[in-house]
């Protein structure tokens, strides 16, 4: 908390700090993934990539696929990657628009 900040205004970027941690671990995860594949080494679990997609929006999930090029021809990756980013845009529309009145 800074100089003059609110418990209110710091509360308000929790939100941004999370969606920044998860999304960067996610993408980390997808990268570490794919270099673990390549090198025959043990994989972080697709539940686990999928789980931390959900819960992150996916944002990182579809960057991680394109750069990394990896599960890409994976149709459930698409699928949960892509509702979560949705759906979490929806989630804070329709929680915005219920704040604000």
């Amino acid at each position: 908390m800074g100089i003059g900040e609110t418990l209110a205004q710091t509360a308000a970027k929790l939100p941004l700090i999370y969606y920044i941690v998860l999304n960067l671990l996610l993408f980390a995860l997808m990268g570490w993934d794919k270099f673990c594949a390549q090198r025959d080494m043990r994989r972080v679990p697709e539940k686990t990539l999928l789980l931390l997609g959900a819960l992150s929006g996916g944002l990182a999930g579809l960057a991680g696929m394109q750069l990394f090029r990896h599960k890409t021809r994976k149709p459930v990756f698409w699928a949960v990657f892509l509702a979560a980013f949705f759906g979490h845009i929806a989630l804070w529309f329709l929680l915005c628009r219920w704040l604000v009145g």
